[in-house]
């Protein structure tokens, strides 16, 4: 193999490995089949300088029964090609078993590194995000959660063909619970079309899995989205 051959097969191997270890735990595991629909919309603000809003609809119970409603607030900053600083809010309105709505609130930070080498493209991220309870209300329910989240995802794009496949394996832990450091991994798949002015669509299937549990879930998503730019 050639130096970049094997550089592209170590990051595979990096990308692979999480998805063998979760999926190698003999644990009871509970599951449901989910279903998640998305609509953005992003401007480039000045130079370098990237704003985006984002709704969510996520559907549960086998997508019988809606679980929760995003909405999403995001700017990026990119000073370089390869280096990139965010940060976001949203507010989630989850539906509980009686059938009402309780909110809840997101703020993240991430910082993104990616790599361009031939066709393939590399990222990195890792995303600090709170997440609180309805922080209007004086009596919290929950405390809030300190989540870190590492993301490796890799795209390719197909010389002469419409689609752009890509993959990426992220992995959660909370920061509050030193020994909870790894606590939940996806693991995606899926494609992107551009449609030139029109912005882009995108398809993937996803798995959640829940690490260090007796009862780990296990969410099979599948999802499309729409993503207008201008």
């Amino acid at each position: 193999m050639t130096g970049s051959s094997m550089k592209y097969f170590h990051f595979m191997i990096l990308l692979v490995t999480p998805i063998s270890l979760t999926f190698g735990q003999e644990m009871k595991v509970v599951s449901d089949l989910r279903f998640n629909t998305e609509i953005g919309i992003e401007k480039e603000l000045f130079r370098n300088w990237k704003l985006g809003a984002e709704t969510q609809l996520k559907m549960e119970k086998d997508v019988s029964r809606i679980d929760e409603i995003d909405l999403d607030l995001n700017l990026e900053y990119s000073p370089f090609g390869f280096l990139s600083f965010g940060a976001g809010y949203r507010m989630a309105f989850n539906q509980k078993r009686d059938s009402t709505f309780e909110t809840k609130h997101r703020f993240c930070a991430d910082v993104g590194f990616r790599k361009e080498l031939y066709r393939f493209k590399m990222d990195y991220r890792v995303r600090y995000q709170n997440v609180d309870d309805d922080f209007f209300q004086y009596d919290r329910q929950q405390p809030s959660r300190n989540i870190l989240r590492n993301r490796i995802q890799i795209g390719y794009n197909i010389p002469n063909f419409p689609l752009d496949p890509f993959a990426y394996a992220e992995l959660y832990g909370l920061l509050d619970r030193y020994e909870e450091f790894a606590t939940k991994i996806k693991c995606a798949a899926g494609a992107r079309y551009n449609l030139d002015k029109f912005g882009k669509i995108q398809a993937y299937y996803r798995i959640d899995r829940e690490l260090n549990s007796l009862y780990p879930f296990t969410y099979y998503t599948i999802g499309i989205g729409y993503v207008f730019e201008f």
